[in-house]
């Protein structure tokens, strides 16, 4: 960021200097300008913008004000040559507004200053983002809204890392985060893309991925992210109290439910009424079988 830099007030001249001009070069050349948008640097290039002015008078010193959409930042440089050139090593996000340049004289007893057009400059990413995606050897890979990719444990999985070809060569760098740790894993681009093979889905396996891809490229290194992949671990093997699970015929039966358990008196066949070997009732509890012999001995 361009640092500020305090200047006194001077009294602007509408006549006595030229318009100075402004212009920005790229160590990428990656420079380009597009109608209504400005001019457009990649991200990570060393850039450069220069301010000059055709040669007047000696001296004097060029402001480079930069406005973004919330701050305003000034600069200043001495005149060399009737220019001055502010790098910037990196090219940021925050680098991109709008640029001028103003150019100040002290003459005639008077101070003079005169300002270039804006230059409007966005900083652009020179890759752009690569795709991440799942595959299962079971075909046990299914997306479920919020919870994201599932596959079944035990089963073998790939993620593949994979981006539009720009430039050749560059690597995909796998990063897995979990609930307490993140790890990483590199493989060298190969056709664009790499493929990260896990043999068998574990409950370890389940948090998030995603891809970098990492490129070094006119004398810069230059990366970029994928979106957030994230994925569980599932076990394939049903619900052992599902109730639409039927019962296994070799198992055991229930003693629960055998009708032959001496624990339920119902079971027991003396006690059922319609069996003729069981005994008969003892007359002494009936008091109608008593009356009737008492009658049948005062007859006789």
């Amino acid at each position: 960021m361009i640092r500020e830099c305090v200047v006194s007030g001077l009294t602007p001249s509408g006549d006595l200097l030229l318009q100075p001009n402004i212009s920005v070069s790229s160590s990428m050349d990656g420079v380009s300008e597009a109608q209504q948008q400005g001019f457009q640097v990649f991200r990570g290039s060393t850039f450069n913008i220069s301010c000059f002015i055709q040669p007047q008078y000696p001296g004097g010193s060029f402001q480079l004000t930069f406005t973004s959409s919330n701050s305003t930042h000034n600069c200043t440089q001495p005149a060399v040559n009737h220019s001055a050139h502010f790098l910037f090593p990196a090219a940021e996000p925050a680098h991109q507004g709008t640029y001028s340049c103003v150019y100040r004289l002290y003459v005639f007893s008077h101070n003079f200053s005169s300002e270039s057009r804006p230059l409007s400059l966005t900083v652009s990413d020179l890759l752009l983002q690569p795709n991440i995606s799942v595959s299962s050897s079971m075909n046990g890979v299914s997306e479920a809204q919020q919870q994201g990719f599932q596959v079944f444990r035990g089963s073998t999985f790939n993620i593949s890392c994979s981006i539009q070809p720009q430039y050749p060569g560059g690597s995909f760098q796998l990063t897995f985060t979990s609930s307490n740790s993140t790890h990483n894993s590199t493989q060298p681009a190969v056709n664009h893309s790499a493929h990260f093979l896990f043999p068998a889905a574990e409950p370890s396996h389940q948090g998030t991925y995603s891809c970098v891809y990492h490129l070094y490229v006119f004398s810069h290194n230059f990366s970029s992210g994928s979106r957030l992949l994230s994925l569980t671990i599932s076990d394939p093997s049903s619900d052992p109290s599902d109730p639409s699970d039927p019962p296994d015929p070799s198992d055991p039966p229930d003693p629960s439910s055998d009708p032959s358990d001496p624990s339920d008196p119902s079971s027991d066949p003396s006690s059922d009424p319609s069996d003729p070997s069981s005994d008969p009732p003892d007359p002494s509890s009936d008091p109608s079988i008593i009356r009737s012999i008492i009658r049948s001995i005062r007859s006789i």
